[in-house]
């Protein structure tokens, strides 16, 4: 992506810095604008539109008096421009970093249906929100993360720890000085990662415990975990990954399999397996074709499970700055209702960066 515009500026010193001069850092505005012709239909639906994806990001950077550096991000999210994310990176050279923000995603945000795809991952789009894009959302605001050095570990590879804390998991925006308030169900979570890369291989595996609330309508602590592992040979890409949500919602009964399904909501087990190919056709030219199976799982002996099937092909071609993009999506059970039907999604997407 292209620098827009980078100025130099004072930044006031933070807590972290225990002065009160002034200390030179650079500003950075980058984005991009465009916008999207989708036209979705199903068996009750049958929507189009034009909209307008434009969006913004903020970054400032500078180095401490100790040779650490100081980074901070401020996102926008595209149309009315409010913010979507914000966040406060320390890097301390041999001993990792230390990011702070609210959402941008945490640690869970790195696993988000993570194989390889030309331009969307295939649930981008569609109403139901998906196991894959549902990992660690409750450490998603005021979470406190690490992120260790890569250590070469020999042959080429290296391994890297990630780790993260948030004293309130319940995925509440906090304003400056605020806190995440009392909530019904959950307290402090944790999450933790692994990375191993080289060699064209991309590997990594995730969990986020979440400490429920004594006498909250949670029946156990959530867990969500995940891993993947992506294989790079030449302009060919393959990607397989597994995730696993359980919210730990208290039920008298698991959902029948002909009624809708919020994985925050329902009880039960939600497990997904996604796998993708992506081709570079040239220099300027990506196609990829991505297959997810979403399953809910009512740990009922009565009920049987129902499956979520989503595919997609994208197709994106970029030139200088500008990029177009072409999706073709379907999704059978939307929901996980089995009375759903079937969902199709195609986008035509234009874009300029900068």
């Amino acid at each position: 992506m292209n620098t827009f515009k980078k100025i130099g500026l004072t930044a006031l010193a933070t807590s972290m810095v225990a002065s009160s001069a002034a200390y030179s850092a650079d500003a950075v505005v980058s984005g991009s604008f465009g916008y999207t012709y989708a036209v979705e239909g199903g068996n009750t639906t049958d929507t189009k539109g034009i909209g307008m994806r434009n969006k913004l990001n903020f970054n400032f950077s500078g180095e401490m008096d100790n040779g650490w550096s100081v980074s901070a991000n401020t996102a926008l999210l595209p149309g009315n421009f409010a913010t979507s994310s914000q966040s406060l990176q320390m890097t301390m050279g041999g001993a990792g970093k230390i990011v702070v923000g609210n959402g941008w995603g945490g640690l869970g945000a790195g696993f988000d249906a993570v194989t390889p795809t030309a331009y969307e991952e295939a649930h981008d789009g569609f109403a139901t929100a998906s196991t894959l894009d549902s990992l660690g959302t409750l450490m998603d605001n005021g979470a406190i993360n690490w992120y260790s050095p890569a250590a070469d570990v020999g042959s080429g590879m290296t391994v890297s720890a990630e780790f993260g804390f948030a004293p309130r998991a319940n995925d509440t925006y906090v304003a400056d000085g605020g806190t995440a308030g009392v909530s019904s169900s959950y307290t402090s979570g944790k999450e933790a990662a692994i990375r191993i890369s080289g060699n064209g291989l991309k590997a990594g595996v995730y969990a986020s415990e979440v400490e429920r609330e004594t006498g909250s309508t949670v029946d156990k602590d959530p867990l969500d975990a995940s891993w993947f592992a992506n294989y790079t040979m030449g302009s060919v890409s393959f990607g397989y990954q597994k995730g696993y949500v359980d919210r730990g919602a208290a039920s008298a009964a698991a959902t029948a399999t002909t009624s809708a399904k919020t994985l925050a909501a329902n009880a039960g087990i939600f497990e997904a397996e996604q796998m993708s190919i992506a081709f570079n056709i040239n220099d300027n030219m990506t196609i990829s074709y991505t297959d997810q199976e979403d399953v809910y799982d009512g740990q009922s002996a009565t009920i049987a499970d129902s499956t979520m099937d989503t595919t997609s092909f994208n197709l994106a071609y970029t030139v200088g700055s500008m990029s177009i993009a072409l999706v073709s999506s379907e999704q059978d059970n939307p929901g996980w209702d089995t009375n759903a039907g079937d969902t199709t999604r195609k986008e035509l997407s234009v874009r300029l960066a900068f």
